[in-house]
Parts: C-alpha cells; sequence; structure tokens
C-alpha cells in the first residue's frame, strides 16, 4: 500500500493582514451534541465563518511515506508567500534531500540524493493523488483548508468519537475531512484511491 501521512505540527502567522486569533486545537470537542442538531452545510458554513488571512507564513512539519518496500520519516519547512509561491525543504537526520518551489504556473522539485528533477505543470501531480490541483488547492491544504471548495459538492455526514466527519458520496478518488465541534477547525483530510491502495492523509494537531 502506498501511503503519505503529513503532520503539520508547528504554524507561526507572520505579516498578517488581520489579527489571527489563537485557538486551542488539543481542546476536546462538545461531543454531547446531538448529531442531528446538525447537517453538513451547517459544519461547512461554521468552518468557513473562521476568518484569518497572512501575507507570508512559515509551516513546521514532519512526513512519512510507507509502501510494500520502505518506510520513511522525514521533516519539512514550508514557506508560503500568499498567492506567489511555496517554498518545500526536506530534511532527513539534518540534512536537506530535496527542495520544491511551487508557483501559480509550474512546479520544481529537485531530490539531491538521486539527483532527480522535475520542472512542469499540475498535471502529473494531479494525477498522482487523484484530483485536480493547482496552486490555491495546495496553499489551502498546507494552511489548515479543504484542498476543495466543500460548498460545491454534497458530503456524507457522521459523528465520530472525536470529529465531524465529512466524506465524499460514490466517488472514484474518497476524500474525507474532519472537524473539531469547538471551532469547526479542520484537523485532518485524507484523499485515497483505492482501486490503486494509495491514501494521502494531513492532520493539523496543533494549528494555531
Amino acid at each position: 500500500m502506498k501511503y503519505w501521512y503529513i503532520i503539520l505540527s508547528v504554524v507561526f502567522l507572520t505579516s498578517c493582514k488581520s489579527k489571527a486569533n489563537l485557538v486551542d486545537s488539543n481542546s476536546k470537542p462538545n461531543v454531547t451534541i446531538d448529531e442531528n442538531a446538525i447537517s453538513s452545510q451547517k459544519i461547512i458554513e461554521n468552518h468557513y465563518n473562521n476568518k484569518s488571512d497572512f501575507s507570508t507564513l512559515y509551516i513546521r512539519s514532519s512526513a512519512k511515506y510507507r509502501d510494500e518496500k520502505q518506510s520513511q520519516n522525514v521533516s519539512a519547512e514550508i514557506k508560503i508567500k500568499k498567492g506567489e509561491k511555496i517554498l518545500v525543504s526536506i530534511r532527513f537526520l539534518g540534512i536537506t534531500m530535496a527542495k520544491a518551489l511551487i508557483t501559480p504556473n509550474e512546479v520544481k522539485y529537485y531530490e539531491k540524493l538521486n539527483g532527480t528533477y522535475f520542472e512542469g505543470d499540475y498535471a502529473s501531480l494531479s494525477e498522482w493523488l487523484g484530483t485536480d490541483l493547482d496552486f490555491n488547492k495546495i496553499q489551502n491544504m498546507l494552511v489548515g483548508k479543504p484542498i476543495d471548495d466543500l460548498t460545491q459538492q454534497n458530503y456524507a455526514y457522521e459523528l465520530t468519537d472525536k470529529f465531524y466527519k465529512l466524506s465524499t458520496v460514490k466517488d472514484k478518488t474518497e476524500k474525507a475531512f474532519s472537524f473539531e465541534s469547538k471551532n469547526y477547525l479542520l484537523k485532518k483530510q485524507e484523499i485515497s484511491q483505492p482501486e490503486k491502495d494509495r491514501t494521502f492523509t494531513v492532520n493539523y494537531p496543533n494549528l494555531q
């Protein structure tokens, strides 16, 4: 099974256009809420009511890749200039192993160990992940927002032990979005392709 697991662990907002409120993302959700008292549309509305803006952003994260042959843990530093570019540095044991530059028009990637270099558009990334990608979708994913506009599709809703979970209905590429119930912040989003035995998951344990 091919499996990507990313944890966006620390987020610092700088040069903010508007003041951002700090939120305790480790607070326990109010699971006593009657699951019939809220709909998927209301969850989406409450999530998008969280207003925040930035001009530059620094993210520290960890990632894990696993398939039938190997398992690899790495760390990453991500710098974003909103709407313009995303710089990613991947490190293993403190050594920079790969770098990526993402702009609205192209994606550049260099992997040091094998000397692999890629320069192109979003077509190959979209094919690999199983969903259409562009700069804004990648930026949303990195700042704790759903990769898709949730208002444009219907979702099945369930109340889990910890989160409100929205899932796509009858789609070859399955997507799921989990929200905490206190502030409706996104805590996890998953993209999976069962036919290809491939899963991509992003967690946001310490979103501020």
